[in-house]
């Protein structure tokens, strides 16, 4: 069952979003104590902005599917090239390929129908400032990740603390009782290359 957004009742003239230490609650994590450091609060803006600026350079290819078609795409040759080769884990590879097939293309549609426009509408209260901010870590161990979620959308944003780079990954859920997760879908790099999917 999919979690409803907690928003604030702000207008557009707020000055700034409401960043917070996210607590554990179920499978999400909610607002606890606010973020007072402002270093930190600069630190989610920065990595807020460039969730915005990859969604925005990747938008073509985002809203049409096309990064879906590419994946069914490459294992349908993969599928075509290896038909006559046998063995065991040649058999068992099949398989897989055969249902992550099945799973993309389910995907694909709910991607088209929901996924999408529930990913626009996050980023549009973002803008509105009228979405919660959700932070952990941070503490020079963990990486400062940024939780944000619609009702079945989840964005993780993360500073990673060896590299200094930024990581997206995003979360889909109620695909027919699987759960999606997207790693650093939103990378400047080949976003095929970037675009990891696995079943829960």
């Amino acid at each position: 069952m999919g979690v409803e957004v907690k928003t604030q009742p702000v207008g557009l003239g707020l000055a700034k979003p409401r960043i917070c230490w996210g607590v554990r609650r179920g499978k999400r994590l909610v607002c606890g104590e606010p973020v007072t450091d402002e270093a930190i609060i600069e630190e989610v803006k920065r990595l807020i902005e460039e969730l915005k600026r990859r969604i925005e350079r990747h938008r073509d290819k985002l809203g049409s599917a096309a990064f879906i078609d590419e994946l069914i795409n490459l294992l349908e040759r993969w599928l075509e090239e290896h038909k006559n080769d046998k063995g065991k884990k040649i058999k068992e590879a099949k398989k897989i390929a055969r249902k992550m097939i099945k799973l993309l293309r389910k995907l694909r549609r709910r991607w088209v129908e929901e996924y999408w426009k529930q990913l626009l509408e996050l980023i549009e209260m973002l803008k509105r400032n009228a979405i919660d901010v959700i932070v952990t870590g941070g503490n020079g161990e963990k990486s400062l990740m940024v939780h944000i979620y619609n009702r079945e959308v989840a964005v993780k944003v993360a500073r990673v603390t060896k590299s200094g780079g930024v990581a997206i990954s995003l979360s889909l859920s109620k695909l027919d009782g699987d759960d999606i997760k997207i790693a650093n879908t939103f990378s400047d790099k080949e976003l095929l290359k970037a675009f990891n999917t696995a079943g829960k």
